[in-house]
């Protein structure tokens, strides 16, 4: 059959070589061109393209002076970054000005504010509140698409602390479990974290030589078929990725690695207790440098309105709100009343909608203000307390 390929097939002769080779040329362009029609028509996803680029710490960093658009069936917004690599529109001096308050936030696409315009993020909508509130600050946004704890740690070493920050707020998400195995930045000995002295640089250079060429980035902000070679990929790299950690983990302490250890002592090396080492090394780093320190959690929005909260399920047994400053939207997510508000859009890749992060923002406000995270003003903060517990 695929000699019949290439017969003429009235006469039964072959093509001449110059028709077979443009037949090999033009038949992948023709699938390319077939894929894409299809996905369009049949199996519409969302373009979410991610302007990413290596730091010279070791991690990823958003490329500066970057403006994308993302789009889906429920969003059609421009992402646009600084010279600094955060998402903002102006540059921030490096020494902070008397009398400026500042919070440094960081976290992955969540706080990055994918699927939502600047005005409509967590940290434009946080910095609004507790101006509201006779508190203002300017929140200088670090979070990345895909960081994990690990990296929040490194970000905050190189990159944030030369601000001199007030508070420092941390991104809390289930996937935080999963990205500090596969980053590989950090492991525990013996309880202790320590720095794997490992970079994590995923197809970073890669994408650095295909992104001088206009023709791909127009692909990453226009093509459906690439959009989803581009996602299966990139999960399927990060599985082997996880496997892999995850058995060398093992190998080098079995008996910690499942916490079935006979000694008096177990050493622990699970992703729960890298997690929590981590959120640790964050206060820690914190205190150090004169800042408070707050976690936000940010639940599953998979299956609404039955959100859940790694705080619930994988750190219960760690009671993290007992031992951190922590905001969570939860009890507003998971009020019956609030049943069907849209929280998370879920046409594209379910981030929080512009009422998630409008309640994130609030219940961070609340808590930043009601446990003094900030110096005093003397501001009446009841109407933003009062926002928060009656939404």
């Amino acid at each position: 059959m695929i000699v019949d390929i290439f017969k003429n097939t009235t006469s039964g002769r072959f093509h001449s070589p110059g028709k077979i080779a443009l037949i090999l040329l033009c038949a992948p362009i023709y699938i390319l061109i077939f894929g894409e029609i299809f996905m369009r028509l049949f199996a519409g996803v969302a373009l979410m393209p991610r302007y990413v680029t290596g730091g010279d710490d070791g991690i990823r960093r958003n490329i500066p002076n970057s403006a994308y658009s993302q789009t889906s069936q429920e969003v059609d917004i421009e992402i646009r970054v600084n010279s600094q690599g955060l998402r903002a529109d102006r540059d921030f001096p490096l020494q902070k000005p008397e009398g400026t308050c500042r919070i440094a936030v960081l976290g992955d696409s969540f706080f990055m504010g994918y699927e939502v315009d600047i005005e409509n993020s967590f940290s434009y909508l946080l910095e609004s509140k507790l101006a509201d509130a006779n508190q203002p600050c300017e929140i200088l946004n670090f979070s990345v698409s895909g960081f994990g704890t690990a990296e929040y740690i490194v970000s905050m070493e190189s990159r944030v602390l030369p601000f001199d920050p007030d508070l420092v707020i941390f991104e809390l998400h289930q996937t935080d479990l999963r990205e500090n195995v596969i980053s590989n930045l950090f492991t525990l000995d013996d309880g202790q974290l320590v720095r794997t002295g490992n970079n994590y640089l995923p197809a970073i250079a890669v994408r650095d030589k295909l992104m001088q060429y206009a023709i791909y980035r127009w692909l990453i902000e226009h093509s459906q078929l690439y959009s989803v070679i581009r996602e299966h990929a990139g999960k399927t790299v990060k599985q082997l990725l996880l496997v892999k950690n995850t058995v060398k983990n093992y190998l080098s302490n079995p008996s910690g690695a499942t916490g079935n250890s006979t000694d008096t002592a177990p050493t622990q090396n699970s992703p729960e207790d890298l997690l929590h080492a981590l959120l640790e090394r964050g206060r820690q780093l914190s205190n150090e440098n004169n800042a408070e320190f707050l976690l936000v959690d940010i639940p599953n929005g998979f299956d609404p309105p039955n959100y859940y909260s790694v705080l619930d399920i994988e750190m219960k047994d760690y009671d993290l709100p007992a031992n951190f400053h922590l905001a969570s939207p939860m009890n507003v997510f998971t009020r019956p009343e609030n049943s069907k508000k849209k929280y998370y859009y879920q046409k594209g890749h379910l981030h929080l909608s512009i009422e998630g992060n409008r309640v994130v923002a609030d219940v961070a406000a609340q808590a930043i203000l009601s446990k003094s995270l900030l110096a005093v003003t003397g501001a009446d903060h009841s109407d933003v307390e009062r926002a928060s517990t009656e939404d």
